[in-house]
């Protein structure tokens, strides 16, 4: 669609094609061919002033061959580029550009439509601001109002403003104020800079990063990534992951997460704080190093691998699915689902070193497994559910729940270490395999030792396990399998 405006001999075809993408230009020339306007033709930089007639519009046509700077003085509403690379200055102003592009300054209550070329925008005051496809822009929006950008643009918000980004691999920066943010072409990019930040996107292979904004986005596109802030300035982030394959990365930023699409979602924590709600898809999440995360299964069940000196707690929804949680040294693991029906449970493995499995607030059916680190020492804690524990090859300590448990003790797995059951009842069963075959149940409850720390049985490759709840070998009788 051709943008035409009226001029001193007859109307001035400004561009041809979409022209800006709120159709800005379009608007101002049909508005111009309707009224009364008084109309000056400059070539230069010297504009005359404007006119003064009552009930009248004053436009400028700066067509000049040469590059000119200028400053459109006060009483012309309306300012049309046809020139080569233009600097204009103005206030209170609606400008249409040309296609050669240039550079433009407003203030107060002003509107500049990009119809083409490479440009430089700069607006305080109250502003809309519209690109075209066929342009590559530098924008500074330090005021109030709304910017619409299509091909290739940079903006830098610095007020309250509502980017509107439609074309590929575009860039938004939040430096103060509040930014709103749609974002629908692919390759856009989102950078906190220390404004807040409110930001949906629907384009693909999208890049948000918070920095030290306060950031809130919704992706629902595809290959996405989302990186929180780094440092003692970090922002928060808060994202809902509607999209598919994105990759969500916390860092320093306290974040919450909300899974509420069908497919994966990979989220890495970090040192900050991180809440984690999972959705219909099977969401994987990394802890940070010394970072603490609560995270609700979804239906899609969790994938969860603790960093080193993490803190964290996992919840079920009601209709929550399986839960895989690798520990690390040093962390602590809470399992705290509190669910009814058949979904839900988790398997609980350690890694190495020093940790704890806990899901003694838990009523699903869980799986524990010590690791295989010889030097480890691990704390697994049952619930209410049936639960099933696996010894490794370090020290552990295993604490059953109200309901029955099982005790897995595999020659190929331990290590002649020392381990401990805590509270073995009527209810439990204690499985050994692979250990010297001329034993047996009877046998080794024949050798058992009892002192102030309970009872102690010694396997044939020199791993003892010790019953601290029991004074006698009576709860055993009948309850080793021997194989």
């Amino acid at each position: 669609m051709a943008v035409t405006v009226p001029g001193v001999g007859g109307d001035i075809t400004v561009a041809t094609g979409s022209g800006d993408v709120l159709n800005l230009a379009a608007q101002i020339g049909n508005l111009l061919s309707t009224i009364s306007t008084n109309i000056q033709s400059v070539s230069g930089a010297s504009i005359p002033a404007a006119p003064t007639v009552a009930g009248t519009s004053s436009e400028v046509v700066l067509s000049g061959s040469s590059s000119i700077s200028t400053t459109i003085p006060a009483g012309y509403n309306y300012v049309v580029d046809t020139g080569s690379k233009n600097t204009v200055t103005g206030s209170d102003v609606a400008i249409i550009t040309g296609t050669v592009g240039g550079s433009y300054n407003v203030t107060g209550t002003s509107t500049v439509a990009v119809q083409g070329g490479t440009n430089t925008v700069k607006a305080t005051g109250n502003y809309v601001l519209s690109t075209s496809s066929t342009s590559n822009n530098g924008i500074i929006a330090s005021g109030t109002g709304t910017v619409a950008t299509n091909g290739s643009s940079t903006v830098r918000s610095g007020g309250s403003n509502v980017v509107l980004s439609n074309g590929s691999n575009e860039l938004v920066v939040g430096a103060s104020g509040a930014t709103t943010i749609t974002a629908s072409g692919n390759g856009s990019g989102v950078l906190g800079a220390g404004g807040a930040i409110t930001a949906n996107i629907t384009g693909g292979a999208a890049t948000v990063a918070a920095g030290n904004s306060t950031t809130t986005v919704t992706l629902s596109g595809s290959n996405a990534v989302a990186f929180g802030g780094t440092g003692t300035t970090a922002g928060a982030l808060s994202v809902v992951d509607a999209g598919t394959n994105d990759t969500i990365a916390t860092f320093a930023s306290n974040a919450t997460v909300v899974a509420s699409g069908s497919t994966q979602s990979l989220v890495f924590g970090g040192t900050g704080l991180l809440d984690f709600v999972g959705g219909a898809g099977a969401s994987t999440v990394i802890g940070g190093t010394g970072g603490s995360e609560v995270m609700t299964v979804g239906a899609g069940g969790i994938v969860f691998s603790a960093g080193t000196n993490n803190m964290s707690t996992i919840v079920g929804s009601a209709n929550a699915g399986l839960a895989t949680i690798f520990g690390g040294s040093g962390s602590q693991i809470n399992l705290n689902e509190s669910i009814s029906g058949t979904t839900g449970g988790a398997f609980l493995l350690a890694s190495g070193g020093q940790e704890t499995l806990n899901a003694a607030l838990s009523n699903t059916n869980n799986l524990f497994s010590g690791g295989a680190d010889s030097t480890g020492a691990v704390s697994m804690v049952g619930g209410s559910g049936s639960n099933t524990f696996f010894a490794g090859s370090g020290a552990d300590t295993m604490t059953g729940g109200t309901s029955s448990n099982l005790f897995a003790f595999f020659a190929a797995n331990t290590k002649g270490g020392t381990d401990y059951i805590t509270n073995f009842n009527a209810n439990d069963i204690l499985v050994l395999s692979g250990y010297d075959t001329t034993l047996s149940a009877a046998k080794l409850l024949s050798t058992a030792t009892t002192g102030q720390g309970g009872v102690t049985i010694t396997l044939s490759d020199s791993t003892k396990i010790t019953f601290t709840n029991l004074t006698d070998t009576t709860a055993l009788t009948n309850r080793i399998t021997y194989s």
